[in-house]
């Protein structure tokens, strides 16, 4: 297996891997794949699906704070909270394209913690973050 395979091509790696009955590769299995060694090459792949893919910062941060995805983000929603559970701030976001810099339009807020949430499609992400 290439270990610069992304999950979509282990998946699929794996799918292909069933008619290797008659001849093997020892690389997933013998035909049917093996459970063991097919579940820790998939778990060692990054799967933008299962993780976090989004970053906020810097943490704490003053007056400016930028995201970036690892996958883009067709349509998401940002909350910002205060440590009272109300709703200071709401942000829409769209087309963002992955591994690009985005600086967010933040109100002005006072020092302290905050929980930042990120709701799109795919997932919702939830950040502590400390404002400076």
């Amino acid at each position: 297996m290439n270990p610069d395979y992304n999950y979509l091509q282990v998946i699929e790696s794996i799918k292909n891997s069933g008619h290797t009955a008659q001849n093997p590769n020892n690389q997933i299995g013998y035909g049917i794949p093996n459970y063991l060694k097919t579940k820790s090459l998939v778990l060692s792949i990054d799967d933008p699906m299962a993780k976090n893919t989004l970053r906020l910062y810097p943490n704490p941060f003053e007056d400016r704070l930028s995201m970036i995805s690892e996958m883009p983000i067709s349509k998401a929603t940002l909350f910002i909270y205060n440590v009272f559970g109300q709703k200071i701030h709401e942000q829409h976001l769209s087309n963002i394209p992955g591994l690009s810099e985005v600086s967010l339009n933040l109100p002005p807020i006072s020092p302290g913690v905050y929980m930042v949430t990120v709701i799109s499609i795919r997932d919702s992400s939830t950040f502590r973050l400390i404002r400076k």
